[in-house]
Parts: structure tokens; sequence; C-alpha cells
């Protein structure tokens, strides 16, 4: 397999491309195994780790993994390995070695944390990276699961096999620290179908086939409005993962997109509302949304959370769950909590501030996201929109594992539509010290506002761009 390429026109190229090549890691290109076999009782999980070729130095893994976990064995003998929290190094290893371990998932639920693991209805929820342990982002690995008889495990990985209880997985190569999901238990995965994606399904606890139904609908409904965007849904197979929390104040309680080793959306919900509630929550359009882009950087998340709030109202005035006037009055309430919370700092340095600056952060991110879509409908006479430079994306840029800073994503948008809108955006507002003015933005599309409402003129210059906004 070819590993290094290098073009050469000076003497002493063999020597330069023997050393060369000793600059590229031992470990390159390897396609190590890791076999998990999980307990009848889903009490524990047995895990063997063998290495294609030279081991690496380290492993990762959850930082609270090693609690719950046995030492590190080769051979029958207990290595002596290194390290805490997320990181085990580990000593000079021979080549194509195998390493193992046990990891008590009884222990660990007795912790009572639930982003580490948690039961429902006797199913297990839990970080992948409590019993995942794996090398450098830069290995391949392969995951056989052996489970017990009945039991189902959803993970975001690819899944490349299945003989009865024994599944081969693939996850893609993402960086050792970003989260992963896996629910295992007695549920169904389910495959909802939409063009360019087959989304796989799981929820777990034991739910009354009502319940699942409902759920069920829930989800496709929303993929179907965020598919809309692009015409097709643009990443492949998504891993959703939707847990059952019991009675809330609120259909969806907490939700986040992960990309670790595959992308993925988890939910947790109260099963117990109706399907309307479901339908009329924001969040399930927000997250999808999401998945419109690749990832972006923390450091830029008024990019994506910003896009995400936009399209979280657009798209619902799309479908029909808000009419053009609900839709635009909740993004003028949006700005408004922007602008309410801008403090002083750059955009830049608010989005490092955390949950303080959060409405900053996302409705100011939402606001550069409406300027671009009105100046990219008007200054390309309709050719392009926020919706046509998202969707050109997909056959250049949405590939899992790498990180995007949001000007090199902005410059790739205008360099996909011809124009220097987006950059233009970035300059003029990120390292600005104030919300976003949006007067001039809101008498061009017609929008009026008294007493904090809105209302809608048909005489505005802009006034059919703002109608095809929200109606796609």
């Amino acid at each position: 397999m070819k590993i290094f390429c290098v073009d050469i026109h000076r003497s002493g190229e063999k020597r330069l491309l023997a050393a060369l090549l000793l600059l590229v890691p031992l470990y390159a290109n390897a396609e190590d195994v890791l076999t998990a076999r999980f307990s009848d009782k889903l009490a524990t999980v047995h895990i063997k780790l063998c290495f294609d070729g030279a081991a690496p130095d380290r492993v990762f893994r959850h930082k609270d993994a090693g609690t719950f976990s046995s030492g590190l064995f080769h051979d029958g003998n207990r290595l002596k390995s290194s390290g805490n929290g997320s990181v085990v190094y580990l000593p000079r290893l021979p080549e194509n070695a195998c390493i193992n371990w046990q990891t008590d998932l009884t222990a660990a639920l007795k912790k009572k944390n639930y982003r580490l693991i948690m039961q429902t209805g006797g199913d297990l929820v839990m970080s992948t990276n409590l019993w995942f342990w794996k090398g450098p982002k830069n290995r391949d690995i392969v995951v056989d699961i052996k489970l017990p008889e009945g039991v189902s495990i959803s993970t975001p990985w690819e899944q490349v096999e299945q003989s009865g209880t024994n599944i081969r997985l693939r996850p893609d190569k993402t960086s050792a620290d970003w989260e992963s999901r896996t629910a295992l238990g007695q549920f169904k995965i389910d495959t909802i179908k939409v063009p360019g994606a087959a989304l796989r399904l799981a929820v777990p606890g034991k739910l009354p086939a009502s319940q699942r139904i409902k759920i069920r609908q829930w989800i496709e409904q929303t993929v179907n409005s965020v598919t809309s965007v692009y015409g097709y849904f643009p990443q492949p197979r998504p891993q959703v993962l939707v847990v059952p929390i019991g009675p809330r104040d609120e259909a969806v309680v907490t939700a986040q997109v992960i990309r670790g080793g595959g992308l993925a959306v988890e939910f947790f919900v109260d099963e117990t509302r109706s399907l309307d509630e479901f339908l009329g929550d924001w969040t399930a359009t927000h997250e999808f949304s999401h998945m419109l882009v690749p990832y972006v950087s923390s450091r830029d998340r008024w990019l994506s959370e910003g896009l995400a709030s936009y399209y979280q109202n657009v798209l619902r005035a799309r479908d029909g769950r808000l009419s053009e006037t609900q839709a635009w009055q909740k993004l003028y309430e949006g700005f408004k909590r922007g602008e309410n919370g801008t403090y002083g700092g750059s955009l830049a340095q608010a989005t490092r501030n955390g949950r303080a600056s959060t409405m900053r952060v996302y409705w100011s991110g939402a606001a550069l996201m409406l300027m671009a879509d009105m100046q990219l409908r008007t200054t390309t006479n309709g050719l392009h929109s926020l919706d046509t430079a998202l969707a050109s994306l997909s056959g250049c840029c949405m590939s899992n594992g790498i990180t995007w800073r949001a000007r090199d994503l902005f410059n790739q948008l205008d360099e996909l539509t011809g124009t220097e809108i987006l950059t233009g955006l970035y300059e003029k507002y990120v390292h600005d010290h104030e919300f976003p003015d949006m007067r001039q933005t809101w008498e061009d599309l017609g929008i009026k506002t008294h007493q904090h409402r809105v209302s809608l003129s048909n005489d505005a210059p802009l006034a059919e761009g703002r109608a095809a906004i929200m109606k796609g």
C-alpha cells in the first residue's frame, strides 16, 4: 500500500526519500481489531485489542473508564501501563501484540452519572469510550461485537457484516476525544430511509408500541423537513438515539449531535408527550440542521449554532408547522435575545466565554445566516441561496473527522458560489463588538415591528425573497 509520495529533482534522492519515510509513523495504515464480548446480563464486557504490526505507545478511553476496568494484560501478564484520565501509556510490545481488559458495567451504573452510563427499562445507554479504547486517530480499526442472544446494539459505526449475534463494525477515523454513544438491550433498530440516507433509529427502554410509533413519526417528519434543504440528506447513515426518561416539563429535554467514530444525534425525551408536542418542539430540527455542514471548531460555534438556530425556524415554516409570520416572529425574538445578551467584546471572543454568551453566539450566527441568504439570493438573481451554497459542500467537504474553521468554510462557500458574500460578512461582524444591526435588513424584507410583534409588508424591495425563504 502506498503511504508516501514525493517528487525529488535533486541529487541524493534515495537518501532523502529514506529519511522522509522514517518520518511516517510505523503504524500508518494499520488495521487493528478490537473484539468486545458482552456478558449475558450486560454486567461486564471483555475486550481484546490486537494491533496490526507495531503497537502504538498509548490508547485512549473515557476519562472515568479506569475506575471500572481491570488492568491491561498481554499474554496473561499484567502490563505496567501508566497514565491517568483519558490516556493510557503502553510499554513496548512485540509486533502484532494483543492486549485485553474487562469493564464492569454494573459498577459503572452505580456511579449514577447518566453521561457515563445509564439504564432505561433494563437497556443500557453509555459513553462508548467506557469500554472502547483505541490507538491514535490515524490507525484503522474494526470492531467485532459478540452479543448475548436477543440483544441489539446501536453505535454510530458503519456495519460491515453480521452473522447471528456477531457483528463487525468500522468506526470513522476521528479524534480520540470525540464522544460517541452506545445503546445495548432488547430493542429494535428501525431504518428511516430518505433521499441520500438511511438513518438508524434506536429507542432503548421497554416502551409500548404506540410510543415507539410516535417517536419514529416525529423523527421521520423532522428528517424529511431537513432533507428539503438539499433535496437529499447530506449524511448517509447517522445513528439516531432517543432515550426515554419519563415525565418532564417538555417533550424534548436535551439533545446533542455527536461525531466520534461516526455521525450521531442523541435525544433525551419525555416519551409520554403527544406527537403534536414533539412536532411543535424546535430541538430536533435544530439538531438535524447541524448535519447540513461538516464539523466546525468549537472556537467558531457561532457558525454551526447560528445556522441551526436559523433553520429551526425556516424549516418549520416550510413544512407548515409555523406560518410565515410566526417564523419571522421567532427569528425577531431570537435576535432580540442575542442583542440583549451582548455585553461587549467581539463575537469571536464571546464564543469562548461559555454559557454566559450563549444567546449572543447563537443569534449573532443566525443573523449572519439570514443576511447571507438574502445577499446570495439578490446578488445572483436567485441562482444561489444559503440552501444551494450548503448543498454544494456535499461534493467536497462533508467528511467526518475533519475540523473546519469558520473562515475556511466561508472561503469554500464563496468559491463554490462564485461570490465574496460570506467572507465579507465574516470580516464585518465576527470581530465586531456589537450585535449585527438588523434594522436595514428588516426594512428591505418588509418586516415591521410594533410592540415587539412583527407584521409583513409586500411592498418592500425584498418581499418576494422574504417569502421565498420560508417557502423553500
